[in-house]
């Protein structure tokens, strides 16, 4: 989600100033420096978005950093004092940083290390704030004073009068950890046993008291009878229930006799040979023939049905509805968003596909189509200029050898001007006498075109 939030805030600023650094850089480029100059207006906008980003970073994290810096050294000098409501009032505007996106996730992960090293104290010493014993978890994995952590973490743990779940969650951490604390170990068993309830760290210490030849009261027994038997488990813990059930009361309840079973023919698949699996086999032995056989006949595996054609057409379209829903209710909570990515998408489109012209392909504009009666004229052009005074002088250098030549104006204010010759019927005319002046060594190059009228000479 810290990514998420990181990437959306640098696309959001990059899309809004794509378009304005474009249209200054491009007004600069030809409007100040190379006026008159063709440029690859495409490049430069490609350019600038290959570039914006990274400048869009750059800048939101060194204001992400400064806050945070500004934000520290403030909590430093409030701890220093004494003024714990004002430090805790500092936290807020710390965890609303880190969600501002201001920061990467690689940044903010320092940022908390070092915000853990500050506030150490504060935290241990408010350890009835959720966050404060988050931070302090953190810091017992990350190595941060972790003895104190471990301790003030412990303390916190035996003296809550009842196990939550939040509280459970911290002893297991705390005993993965130091494995050997007997404290927590009891504090956990004896919580599990007066509830009538079991737990996989207290199922850990059943199954070693149950490995040593131990017993467990016919009430634990029963309880974590109905647990395992309720999901078909084959663990460990499961393997010693089962075989203290069956040398209890449990002995002729059909699903512990299947379970050991099953259970001892897994143990002869991989080739176990352990306390808990010489138990487990000296239980499969009392099994009669006639069970085992009747097991085996219900383990083989039956032929899956066929789901009708129907029914998997029905599922495929209930699929597409419901992926048809999500999206819609995205879009919606991420309205704004997804509008100013379209916008962005928009404008961006809007200058990669906006047409170009070099000066080799620049052309009048077509003329209107002629009526079904007129004659259609053609002229070959040998020429463009961005000005008219260089359009005049080509006309005129070339009417003294005799052409008839004549300039079209542009179509836009940005356009070329085009200097034309002659008016002939057909295409391969207009051809031949190019091809005549090029020879001659009067033009260079040309290329035929309809024949428009001549514009009028400026006076």
């Amino acid at each position: 989600m810290a990514m998420y939030r990181w990437l959306v805030l640098r696309l959001f600023w990059s899309i809004l100033l794509l378009p304005v650094l474009a249209f200054v850089t491009l007004w600069i480029l030809h409007e100040l420096l190379f006026r008159g100059s063709y440029f690859p207006d495409t490049l430069l906008i490609v350019i600038l978005a290959l570039l914006v980003f990274p400048l869009v970073s750059a800048v939101l994290t060194r204001l992400g950093r400064r806050r945070f810096a500004f934000l520290q050294e403030r909590g430093k000098e409030l701890l220093l004092s004494d003024h714990e409501e004002s430090v805790a009032g500092m936290l807020p505007l710390l965890r609303r940083l880190f969600d501002s996106g201001l920061l990467s996730p690689r940044e903010q992960e320092k940022c908390e290390q070092a915000l853990r090293r500050s506030y150490f104290p504060f935290y241990a010493g408010h350890l009835d704030d959720p966050h404060a014993r988050t931070q302090l978890l953190a810091a017992l994995r990350e190595g941060v004073r972790p003895e104190e952590a471990y301790y003030a973490l412990k303390s916190y743990v035996l003296n809550q009068p009842k196990l939550t779940m939040g509280t459970a969650a911290i002893a297991e951490e705390l005993l993965d950890h130091n494995p050997g604390d007997q404290a927590l170990a009891n504090f956990f068993v004896q919580h599990f046993l007066e509830n009538r309830s079991t737990h996989y760290r207290a199922e850990y210490f059943y199954a070693n008291h149950l490995a040593h030849d131990g017993n467990l009261s016919d009430q634990i027994l029963a309880l974590c009878m109905e647990k395992i038997l309720g999901r078909e488990r084959h663990d460990d813990f499961a393997g010693w229930c089962y075989a203290r059930a069956f040398q209890a009361q449990w002995g002729e309840d059909p699903r512990v006799r299947r379970a050991l079973h099953h259970l001892h023919a897994a143990h002869r698949l991989v080739q176990r040979d352990d306390a808990l699996a010489r138990v487990v086999a000296a239980c499969a032995s009392l099994l009669s023939p006639e069970e085992i056989e009747r097991w085996r006949a219900e383990s083989r595996p039956a032929a899956p049905p066929s789901v009708p054609l129907r029914q998997r057409l029905e599922s495929f379209e209930l699929a597409a509805r419901e992926g048809k829903l999500y999206a819609v209710s995205w879009l919606g909570k991420h309205r704004r968003w997804a509008w100013a990515a379209a916008a962005g998408v928009g404008l961006l489109m809007i200058f990669l596909v906006w047409p170009e012209q070099s000066p080799e392909e620049v052309a009048a504009p077509a003329s209107p189509p002629p009526a079904a009666e007129q004659q259609r004229y053609f002229s070959f052009q040998v020429g463009a200029v961005k000005e008219r005074r260089r359009a005049d002088r080509m006309m005129q250098s070339l009417q003294t050898s005799g052409l008839e030549v004549y300039v079209v104006p542009p179509r836009n204010v940005d356009g070329w001007y085009a200097i034309r010759v002659g008016r002939y019927p057909s295409q391969e005319k207009a051809r031949a006498a190019a091809d005549s002046l090029k020879a001659a060594g009067i033009v260079s190059e040309y290329f035929v075109t309809n024949y428009d009228r001549p514009a009028a000479t400026p006076p």
